[in-house]
């Protein structure tokens, strides 16, 4: 099944690079080509492309605030932002405007391909360089939220609450960890004195709170 998609870019000659680098091989159609926001706006509502590959920086108005216009009139059009922009604040933007993706124009012309057959899809595509940002944004906001309670556990507790929560014995869980049954035994007491467990329940609640397990139906 072909894709159709329209180019909005304000560099014209690039522009036509792309469109006859990306339909070779017959599965994409260029249906359309835009040279500037206001232009892909008009284009998308006239043509109604599958995907619309859009710049960010062009003339009349910026593809992020064009692509949340479009996508207000139209939400089945799929948008990818392709763009020299790296920036945590564009990424952001784009994001939240509800593009489906964003290809670096420094990548290979195979990414922004593997990029559309991802997004036609119906998945999110982020080139690996967009993705750090998005990624060092994400810790730091986890960390102002505050510290994880299983942060708080060692590696060998979290095995030990998992395996206790999934209703299995402490001489169990030595053969398993090939542990002493004193050790899982300390590692037990350790794990109801730091979380302050009252009792098993507790922790099996615990378990199933944080995704350790799968409650039973």
């Amino acid at each position: 099944m072909t894709t159709r998609i329209i180019l909005a870019d304000d560099h014209q000659i690039f522009r036509q690079a792309l469109g006859q680098a990306l339909t070779t091989g017959g599965k994409i159609e260029l249906v359309g080509e835009a040279g500037n926001g206001q232009e892909a706006i008009t284009m998308a509502a006239e043509l109604s492309p599958d995907i619309l590959v859009m710049d960010i920086g062009m003339p009349r108005l910026n593809g992020i605030d064009a692509a949340q216009r479009i996508l207000s009139e139209n939400s089945k059009i799929r948008i990818i932002i392709f763009s020299i922009f790296s920036e945590q604040d564009q990424i952001t933007r784009a994001l939240r405007a509800g593009v489906h993706g964003y290809v670096l124009k420094s990548s290979a012309m195979t990414e922004l391909q593997l990029a559309i057959s991802a997004v036609s899809d119906g998945n999110l595509y982020l080139s690996p360089r967009v993705l750090q940002p998005i990624v060092k944004g994400y810790l730091a906001w986890a960390d102002q939220q505050g510290t994880s309670p299983l942060s708080q556990l060692t590696a060998r507790e979290r095995q030990v609450l998992q395996l206790i929560a999934e209703g299995k014995s402490s001489t169990i869980i030595a053969r398993e960890l090939e542990l002493g049954i004193r050790t899982v035994e300390s590692h037990r007491a350790k794990l109801m004195s730091k979380m302050d467990f009252r009792n098993v329940v507790d922790l099996v609640h615990f378990a199933i709170q944080h995704k350790l397990i799968t409650p039973k139906r």
